[in-house]
């Protein structure tokens, strides 16, 4: 399944790309409760007030776990 992102990307205001997030915040106040939150759009990952964030790990996904070998 496919995602539009082009709708998110135009409300997403990207501050910095650091480690292979991109940390920005979207222009909807009311998101995450009228918090002034900065995250990642890749991951979603909330920044750390100290930015000391571990590198992006990419687009999350749910499926089924493979087996351990």
């Amino acid at each position: 399944m496919e995602r539009d992102l082009s709708a998110m990307e135009r409300d997403f205001c990207v501050t910095e790309e650091v480690d292979g997030h991109r940390w920005g915040r979207f222009k909807a106040s009311n998101l995450l409760g009228g918090k002034d939150w900065e995250m990642c759009f890749n991951c979603g990952m909330i920044r750390r007030a100290d930015k000391q964030n571990k590198p992006c790990k990419g687009t999350p996904w749910v499926g089924p776990r493979k087996p351990s070998p």
